[in-house]
């Protein structure tokens, strides 16, 4: 019974050293995003989506993913529809009140300027397909749950 419980608890720790980041990189910014953030400062925009974009100290996922959103296929796409937000979940330790502590960077929150989540969350790093799969989920939702008067 102890082994069952032992190897339980290995393939959790490995699951989770898998998802998490551990490769050093430098923090990138984007064009269509403001600064590291502490969580206690987040400041959403009404009429966009405010992408909450979670990263942490090292993390070559998070790096790859903002190198993604330099594309010229996403670029546009997040200037448009989406307020980015990088939280270093490293430095600001919480995340803002209602979203759930996330189980490896990056993962990225998609609210309205309530705090409402739109879609689940997005957790790890994703291809350009991928991502603007996701993203355009994420524009079909909020389009469909909030009228264009409240844009």
């Amino acid at each position: 019974m102890k082994l069952k419980y032992l190897s339980a608890a290995i393939l959790t720790v490995a699951a989770f050293a898998i998802t998490s980041c551990s490769d050093t990189a430098k923090e990138t910014k984007t064009a269509a995003t403001s600064e590291n953030v502490s969580s206690q400062s987040i400041k959403t925009v009404s009429g966009k989506i405010n992408m909450i974009f979670v990263t942490q100290d090292g993390c070559g996922a998070c790096e790859r993913l903002k190198a993604v959103m330099q594309r010229e296929a996403i670029k546009p796409i997040l200037a448009s529809k989406f307020n980015v937000i990088f939280i270093d979940i490293s430095k600001a330790g919480v995340l803002p009140k209602g979203l759930e502590e996330p189980y490896g960077t990056p993962t990225l929150y998609f609210i309205n300027s309530n705090n409402e989540q739109i879609i689940g969350p997005m957790v790890g790093g994703k291809d350009e397909t991928n991502f603007k799969e996701v993203l355009d989920e994420a524009i079909s939702a909020y389009d469909a749950k909030y009228p264009a008067e409240e844009k």
